[in-house]
């Protein structure tokens, strides 16, 4: 898609204690994150709801002590 071939991958200030990572990936490619993450009548659901993208959020504590 367009923001995804615009923006791969951003990086954002959360707030003081946090930074996050956002990274688009296609169905194919978050696929063993997602089979982790839902059980297949939820998988299903994402099929019959049309969803092709998936946000992969990472969180990281900003205090780096």
């Amino acid at each position: 898609s367009w923001r995804r071939s615009q923006c791969p991958e951003s990086r954002y200030s959360c707030n003081a204690s946090f930074e996050c990572w956002a990274q688009f990936m296609s169905r194919q490619e978050a696929k063993p994150l997602v089979e982790a993450a839902f059980s297949p009548i939820e998988r299903a659901g994402f099929r019959m709801l049309g969803i092709k993208q998936v946000m992969y959020l990472r969180v990281a504590s900003a205090n780096r002590n």
